[in-house]
């Protein structure tokens, strides 16, 4: 039996797919508070890019691609 929350979870699931970069990218990552430079591993969680520090909640992530 299908609920009627499966549908939504699948746009979700495929949207946040459709987002994430690579995994190894750099990207500008923004937690609360703070922007760094973040890569995504394999495992979907936010790493800071220059020591591999787990980061907090992001808020949102922006290409460099996009900067220049």
């Amino acid at each position: 039996m299908r609920t009627m929350l499966e549908p939504l979870n699948d746009e979700v699931t495929t949207t946040i797919d459709a987002v994430l970069p690579p995994v190894g990218k750099r990207v500008i990552v923004q937690c609360e508070g703070f922007r760094c430079l973040g890569v995504c591993d394999a495992n979907g969680r936010w790493m800071d890019a220059y020591n591999y520090q787990p980061l907090p909640d992001v808020l949102g992530l922006e290409s460099i691609d996009q900067l220049q």
